[in-house]
């Protein structure tokens, strides 16, 4: 029967959302062995020099091929932003103990981002 495993189960649709198909691992371990390093190594190398060996022979890439390399390797190295919803206030509407609450709450995120804050929830 067309779509049923030996057991007549019916198959998922599709591979595994995420799985590699064997075409592109065995790609990424070839250039892995050719080169000596993983693809996205390989992209963020070619960006960031005006040359590379490959196979015992120097290449040079243009301008256009080191941004398009950059480009590709991004997502490697650096999350992409997440848009942020603001909410607007009128400071005249505003109480004096609100305007100390809303100043606390900047005071803790400015400390987490600079990384002065404690594991310890009293301080």
């Amino acid at each position: 029967m067309k779509g049923r495993s030996k057991n007549n189960r019916k198959r998922p649709p599709g591979r595994p959302k995420g799985s590699k198909n064997r075409f592109s691992q065995k790609s990424a371990e070839n250039l892995a062995k050719k080169v000596g390093m993983l693809p996205h190594e390989f992209l963020a190398e070619l960006a960031l020099s005006h040359s590379i060996k490959i196979d015992r022979e120097e290449i040079k890439p243009t301008l256009n091929q080191r941004v398009n390399a950059a480009k590709a390797a991004a997502p490697y190295y650096a999350p992409k932003l997440h848009s942020v919803t603001l909410k607007e206030v009128d400071p005249r509407e505003m109480s004096q103990e609100m305007i100390l609450d809303e100043l606390k709450e900047m005071q803790i995120e400015l400390r987490k981002l600079l990384g002065e804050i404690s594991s310890d929830p009293a301080s």
